[in-house]
């Protein structure tokens, strides 16, 4: 089982390296990024974890509004290139989590029969106070 994951994001420098390290943690295979024409340095982060590898970086210089053809496109580039079983869909500051916190997302996706195609999660919005440097999903 291949677990992939698409995000196009836009300045999210704040919360981006957290995101892609969690992610990569929690045993995804392939991670595809689209860069919305970032001016707050999270291209050069995307740059940075392209260059070690970590991700798969695109380019989209235009603010046209068109996430979801982009994401398809992510998605489907992911199925045909990587023949991966599932694709994540994830925005910067979202943290796809498995409910049993002993396991990690690609042994609960790992799972889950591939004939389903698709599923819903619940979301949670979380917050608490500001941190004053940095940020952790654990604190």
């Amino acid at each position: 089982m291949t677990l992939g994951l698409t995000m196009m994001v836009r300045d999210e420098a704040d919360i981006i390296a957290t995101t892609l390290d969690y992610y990569v943690q929690q045993g995804v295979d392939h991670i595809v990024v689209t860069d919305n024409a970032s001016i707050d340095g999270t291209t050069e982060i995307l740059e940075e974890f392209a260059s070690r590898g970590k991700i798969e970086l695109w380019h989209d210089p235009e603010h046209r509004k068109n996430q979801a053809q982009a994401v398809t496109k992510m998605a489907r580039y992911l199925a045909t290139a990587h023949q991966v079983d599932w694709v994540i869909n994830s925005d910067a500051d979202e943290f796809l989590r498995p409910t049993q916190t002993d396991r990690t997302l690609a042994s609960v996706f790992a799972d889950i029969l591939t004939d389903i195609k698709s599923f819903s999660v619940p979301l949670v919005n979380m917050s608490r106070p500001p941190t004053e440097q940095g940020f952790s999903l654990d604190t």
